[in-house]
């Protein structure tokens, strides 16, 4: 047997009628006796049904269409829309959003807005999400679990590298290249260079003079943000030949 799923808890009812602790779950609307105790629970049922016809005029529907959207791999943000009955300023209708994940460590947050911002996650995990709307009343039941995985983190930089002078130098000649890094939110206390799988200089700034043509070939830098958060560019260096001639020789 079941009553008319309504969305809205009606626990803090159920307990001012003294409905044991053990058919409470009943008062959201599941009456499906599964044991002889709560076989026992069907006897309340007018107590069920004096909870549902009341707490419709008061107490709210579930958020609806809840949505996730991932803004990076600790951050999530997550949005719904108002409940249908009894959620506005006049009820002190407010929402709690309850995270969770597979070890059951859940974290409970209240907003008045239909949105919440989820920061700190872990990048590469799995969470669930849910929300419920609460007034002086009392509360719904939660919105349908949603499940979602936070991507790998990613560095948001801006990476390239400037050479000087821009033209190919000469064989014994000298370059400077330079490493450019910026993000509007990250710090790089790493950067170096790597040629060859090798790191040969530290900092941003490269100089090298006496060059031949061994010199010739990619250089990369690699920069390390504040989070451990690698980002590499690689620059293609070309060495100009100088070319000799003998006396007398025909070009």
């Amino acid at each position: 047997m079941e009553l008319n799923m309504d969305g809205r808890d009606h626990t803090s009812c159920c307990q001012n009628l003294q409905v044991p602790e053990n058919c409470l779950g009943f008062c959201k609307g599941h009456l499906v006796p599964t044991t002889g105790i709560q076989a026992l629970c069907l006897n309340y049922i007018p107590r069920y049904v004096q909870c549902f016809v009341n707490g419709t005029m008061y107490l709210p529907t579930p958020p609806e269409s809840v949505m996730v959207k991932v803004v990076n791999g600790t951050t999530v943000l997550l949005t719904w829309e108002p409940p249908t009955s009894n959620c506005d300023v006049l009820t002190g209708c407010h929402y709690v959003v309850s995270l969770w994940n597979f070890e059951k460590n859940m974290t409970r947050n209240k907003t008045r807005e239909t949105k919440f911002l989820l920061t700190g996650l872990k990048s590469q995990a799995v969470y669930f999400v849910a929300v419920m709307a609460v007034n002086k009343y009392g509360k719904s039941i939660s919105s349908g679990e949603m499940k979602f995985v936070t991507p790998p983190l990613v560095a948001d930089v801006d990476i390239s590298v400037s050479q000087t002078p821009s033209y190919p130098p000469s064989q014994h000649g000298e370059v400077e290249l330079f490493c450019n890094v910026y993000s509007a939110e990250r710090t790089f206390p790493f950067v170096y260079w790597i040629r060859n799988n090798k790191i040969i200089r530290k900092g941003r700034q490269l100089k090298m003079s006496g060059l031949s043509e061994r010199d010739e070939g990619n250089y990369t830098c690699s920069a390390k943000d504040d989070r451990g958060i690698v980002s590499n560019i690689t620059h293609f260096l070309r060495i100009m030949c100088v070319l000799k001639f003998s006396i007398g020789e025909v070009i």
